[in-house]
């Protein structure tokens, strides 16, 4: 974000600060303060939402973590039984991570010895200065908030003197380093980047995140328990296939759980990662990514391509060819192509019957994957926004066996939990099992 953008969230930050001090005044003469639960479960992501516009969170990646998204990473997370787990999030933010891993954490009645204890265990990077003050506020007023007063010898310090482990800077670049902590928790930025030549799982615009997430498996040291919040695309999209082998043969991967929707604000599905740091080659991974199918699949009856014109891209050269985009064909059905639009373009024609699905396709929409029967007696031309599943026996009857199968409450659970991604993959319609229509 801009300088000027994180101001309109500073009042909000400084507000946080301000009761936080004075938390600390009280607690040096023995006095408690009343801590509101929304302190410290929403009301940094609220406050953000509404001082910072939406295109500026977003080119910057900040989104905050919710509460049931805290408690669906968590599972794995620092407990009781860990008093002296050291945890680093990378990616603070306002410190939701880190609250959540702290509510574990031993409690002295001393505020003081308190903060001292946490100190040391909690670690922590942003890029942004008023990020990392808003987590430091936060966590003093968690510690209150649980029962820790001044009541022993110990004063407690400043706000600013307060865990020297979670600092202004790139948690990218510390995630490199091999830092000495026994979890690391994140929700890194969902932005994207070019990847840098040395990055061999990936090249040109690659998911912030990802590189996040490879860091950590590639720079903790063993042992080290890694649970990450990061887009779906990481866990399904064709791209980051080198990155999921790269991921297995660092992590033995303990769960991957489709979540959903980040929240009921932003429109990114998400999933959990879990896994312990490992310098040896796991035999397999104790987590698949999604559900591998059994028996036979759509690949096994049908070749699938993308379509391979790119409308506002490819010139219209060559003798005109019935054309078939996503906005003219019906949702399901047949189409001959004797009714469709026309367009000229140089190669790339497929011969009915086939059926097309629309790539553009929502989670949990009632209509995902649902397909359509082409026939006709001429070639057609296809747009890239849909894909091309071909018959390899030509069978006209095996193309509306096809519609049959992906019209059924088995295909969308399946592509649901396979790709939750807005769009469809080649892959992942190969991949599809061929279910008893």
């Amino acid at each position: 974000m801009q300088p000027g953008e994180v101001s309109t969230f500073e009042s909000y930050v400084s507000s946080v600060e301000q009761r936080a001090v004075s938390a600390l005044s009280l607690a040096r003469v023995g006095q408690s303060t009343h801590v509101p639960p929304g302190l410290l479960d929403g009301q940094a992501g609220a406050a953000l939402r509404e001082t910072i516009p939406l295109p500026a969170r977003r080119k910057s990646g900040a989104f905050f973590s919710s509460s049931a998204l805290r408690a669906a990473a968590f599972d794995a997370c620092p407990d009781e039984t860990e008093p002296s787990a050291r945890t680093l999030d990378p990616a603070v933010g306002a410190g939701d991570l880190l609250i959540e891993a702290a509510k574990a954490l031993p409690i002295d009645q001393d505020l003081a010895q308190t903060l001292q204890q946490w100190g040391d265990l909690l670690h922590g990077r942003d890029i942004e200065p008023a990020f990392v003050r808003l987590t430091k506020a936060r966590l003093v007023l968690l510690a209150i908030a649980r029962g820790a007063v001044a009541v022993g010898s110990g004063r407690p310090s400043s706000l600013g003197e307060l865990f020297p482990g979670i600092q202004v800077g790139d948690g990218l670049d510390l995630l490199r380093s091999a830092p000495p902590v026994t979890h690391i928790v994140m929700n890194p930025p969902f932005t994207y980047r070019i990847a840098p030549p040395e990055m061999s799982w990936a090249s040109g615009r690659t998911s912030h995140a990802a590189m996040f997430l490879a860091a950590a498996a590639e720079g903790a040291l063993p042992g080290t328990r890694l649970t990450a919040i990061l887009p779906d695309v990481i866990r399904a999209g064709s791209r980051y296939e080198r990155l999921r082998s790269r991921i297995e043969g660092l992590l033995r991967v303990s769960s991957i759980e489709s979540y959903g929707r980040f929240d009921r604000w932003t429109d990114i599905d998400v999933f959990v990662l879990r896994g312990v740091v490992s310098n040896e080659l796991a035999d397999a991974p104790a987590a698949q990514w999604w559900q591998q199918p059994n028996g036979e699949r759509v690949g096994d009856r049908f070749d699938v391509r993308v379509g391979p014109v790119v409308p506002h891209r490819d010139a219209q050269t060559g003798p005109n060819r019935p054309y078939l985009h996503a906005t003219t064909i019906p949702l399901g059905g047949e189409f001959d192509v004797a009714a469709a639009d026309t367009r000229g373009f140089t190669s790339g024609l497929f011969e009915p019957p086939f059926v097309v699905v629309r790539r553009t396709s929502r989670p949990n929409d009632g209509s995902r994957g649902l397909g359509t029967v082409i026939v006709g007696s001429e070639g057609v031309l296809i747009e890239n926004h849909l894909i091309v599943l071909k018959p390899q026996d030509g069978s006209l009857d095996t193309c509306r066996q096809l519609v049959r199968v992906l019209d059924t409450s088995n295909t969308r659970r399946w592509l649901d939990g396979r790709i939750r991604c807005r769009h469809l993959t080649v892959r992942a319609l190969r991949e599809m099992p061929w279910w008893d229509s």
